[in-house]
């Protein structure tokens, strides 16, 4: 390689760690969000509890204005954003290189880093694994669950999964979901608990490989 073909190739490899760094710098600050939002949100909880507490206790003593005040300026509630931080961070975290990851996770404080692996290691994660990987998922998930996780997964989801199987798979997987929604008796719990059973078979046969 001539030296005018050795200085791209660095250009192109400076570029590329860059790139990773600076994506690493996002997850933080990502990350330091969510930790705010969970504060914030204790704080929601903790003064929706003693509103109620004192609500109740005014009933107790007969008070004319237990009614109505209780609910009065009641603190927003900020799951949803804090949900989306750490979702955002995770998949910004999927793409970086193991290094930088590891960088990252070094610095949060031992639940954080848990919470951030976890969310990485997520159901919604299987598009972004690699082949054999989902494989490997596939083989080590109970069917039923697996055919649960996937109703209203979107079109990915669904794809990335079918393309591992084989056809004979694939076709009795699509059965077994047309049948659970025939059914009826699914409840959004059941999909959200499965999606769970399916996370934690990601962590347990995918991160420790």
């Amino acid at each position: 390689m001539n030296s005018s073909a050795k200085a791209v190739t660095l250009i192109a490899v400076n570029d590329e760690t860059r790139d990773a760094v600076e994506k690493g710098r996002q997850v933080m600050k990502l990350l330091e969000l969510h930790h705010k939002q969970q504060a914030e949100l204790k704080k929601a909880r903790e003064a929706i509890a003693r509103r109620t507490a004192d609500k109740v206790q005014r009933v107790l003593l007969g008070s004319s204005s237990a009614s109505g005040d209780a609910a009065t300026s009641r603190p927003a509630d900020p799951t949803d954003s804090d949900t989306s931080a750490i979702d955002a961070a995770a998949r910004i975290a999927r793409d970086l290189p193991a290094s930088i990851r590891r960088a990252i996770e070094v610095k949060l404080p031992s639940p954080l880093a848990e919470e951030l692996d976890e969310a990485i290691y997520s159901f919604d994660a299987l598009p972004t694994l690699a082949a054999r990987d989902v494989q490997r998922v596939i083989h080590h998930a109970d069917k039923r669950t697996l055919a649960i996780a996937l109703l209203g997964a979107g079109e990915e989801l669904f794809h990335t999964v079918t393309a591992n199987m084989s056809s004979r798979a694939a076709a009795m997987l699509r059965e077994d979901m047309e049948s659970l929604l025939a059914s009826g008796e699914l409840k959004s719990r059941d999909v959200r608990d499965a999606r769970a059973q399916l996370s934690s078979v990601i962590r347990t046969s995918v991160r420790a490989d």
